[in-house]
């Protein structure tokens, strides 16, 4: 054999025993955890997160690097998890350890190694809150670290964790478990089926006994939508001892206020005859002003509650619900009202040239009437039926005319600010105030309303709303005297 011939033969052979084959592998279940391989190292995800519902955005890097998510996605340490709009996210990782991330919050994920142990889960919860299972002996620690401060601990148990930035107020809840928390005035550990509130400056209130249960605690999450309303739920009153706690006996010595449907009214807003915004107006009801709750209709849109005597409907956009769920559905059939559809400004007509030579006549001119869309009574969400708060108090005997010649300007990729533009057509108008709506493709439907402002000056023409969602958006402009308020609207396109 030759030389050529023997360099042709080994050659062939280092490419035979070079390949390697691979049988075929499964596709991965949407519980399946793969890793992601990099030429320096291989990044293991530690979890998973699901849309509940929406709004649920998550990603790596701080809250401009967040995409919406669409129906779940693997989390990674560093990731970061935002839910709004009445959002509701689960975060599992694992058998060992789930989250329930709710409506208007965000968390920061993390995971420090720890030596001859499993690693600490790390989460730091910049607003809003959670509610959690962790099991005993399973895993390795998990810490929740806020603003303020505290840092909780937990090693078994059901718990959640709230954080409220305007306050700087932590508050830790332990359902049946190991909740430790350290804080500037020290650490504590904290009491089977209690919470307590952490301060913006370290110092711990005093543990309150609760005896609701996780489901019970999240159903009035979602109810309300704001953990922290829940929070303020969480009332009993405990058997009194000894020493101030309850015995430790297997018959209850705690019992729950009695669940009453109530109505916590956010702004000032009519009440009227029945269940749709062409009700007759029977009365004024305060902000801040809390009703009894005495029906209801199917969509949970509208309550009837009892004021000064009166029996009358608010719209459930204007109030914040508890125990609404406990209250009767009445079927009132809302007089027939135009389903509407937020429509192209319309567009004026150029004034005719008048020749030099022409002889001029003043005529008056028509004054021009516009249409106010008015939000369809059966579209959940949608219904919007506030007075706002007046600055200075007018003798208007009707309410201001609405905006005209609305329109948008905005960048994608969002969140990104969002330009929204008007034309002053009111003259006898206290402010405006603008509401925003968010549109699910989950639900069909829109989600909100979210209260931009309430306090914008007379002949405004101008607002940004400064965190615009990619989704689309739509937008409520309403100019209001002591009268009421005229409302017009703009929807912001899908990025």
């Amino acid at each position: 054999m030759n030389v050529r011939s023997l360099v042709v033969v080994v050659l062939l052979f280092l490419t035979v025993t070079g390949c390697r084959f691979f049988p075929s592998q499964p596709e991965p279940s949407s519980s399946t955890l793969t890793p992601t391989t990099t030429e320096e190292a291989t990044i293991v995800p530690i979890g998973q997160v699901q849309r509940q519902v929406d709004i649920v955005e998550y990603g790596p890097g701080g809250v401009e690097y967040l995409s919406v998510l669409a129906e779940r996605a693997e989390l990674f340490p560093d990731d970061a998890v935002r839910v709004s709009g009445g959002g509701e996210a689960l975060l599992n990782f694992g058998d060992a350890l789930r989250l329930t991330l709710f409506n208007d919050s965000e968390l920061g994920i993390g995971l420090e190694p720890a030596p001859d142990t499993p690693p600490i889960i790390q989460f730091y919860l910049f607003y809003g809150g959670f509610l959690g299972s962790k099991q005993a002996g399973e895993g390795g620690l998990v810490q929740v670290t806020t603003p303020a401060g505290a840092q909780i601990t937990v090693t078994g148990t059901q718990f959640f964790v709230t954080y409220d930035p305007n306050s700087g107020e932590t508050v830790a809840g332990n359902f049946d478990g190991s909740v430790e928390l350290d804080m500037a005035s020290g650490s504590i550990s904290l009491s089977r089926g209690h919470y307590l509130t952490i301060s913006a400056s370290g110092g711990a209130s005093a543990e309150r006994p609760f005896v609701q249960t996780p489901e019970d605690f999240a159903n009035a999450v979602r109810s309300m939508r704001s953990i922290h309303s829940a929070i303020n739920a969480l009332q009993v009153t405990p058997t009194p001892t000894g020493t101030g706690q309850p015995l430790p006996s297997p018959t209850p010595t705690a019992t729950l206020a009695p669940a009453v449907p109530r109505a916590f009214y956010l702004l000032q807003a009519n009440c009227r005859r029945g269940p749709d915004l062409a009700g007759e107006p029977l009365t004024v009801v305060a902000a801040e002003t809390e009703l009894p709750i005495t029906g209801r209709t199917r969509d949970n849109s509208w309550y009837q509650v009892e004021y000064n005597g009166i029996s009358c409907w608010s719209a459930a956009s204007v109030m914040r619900v508890a125990n609404g769920e406990l209250a009767p559905i009445i079927n009132v059939p809302p007089p027939p009202t135009a389903t509407w559809t937020p429509t192209t400004p319309p567009t004026a007509t150029p004034s005719p040239t008048l020749s030099p030579s022409a002889t001029v006549t003043d005529t008056p001119s028509p004054t021009p009437t516009y249409e106010t869309p008015t939000p369809s009574p059966t579209a959940t969400g949608i219904v919007v039926d506030v007075i706002p708060p007046t600055p200075t108090p007018t003798t208007a005997s009707k309410t201001p005319e609405p905006p005209i010649y609305l329109d948008v300007s905005y960048n994608c990729p969002a969140p990104s600010p969002v330009d929204i533009y008007w034309t002053d057509a009111a003259g006898d108008e206290d402010g405006y105030v603008v509401y925003r709506y968010i549109w699910s493709d989950h639900l069909g439907d829109w989600l909100g309303p979210d209260v931009l402002t309430t306090d914008l000056p007379p002949d405004s023409t101008f607002f940004t709303d400064s965190s615009g969602y990619p989704e689309r958006t739509l937008y409520a402009i309403g100019a209001y005297n002591k009268a009421g308020v005229a409302w017009a609207y703009v929807e912001k396109g899908e990025c």
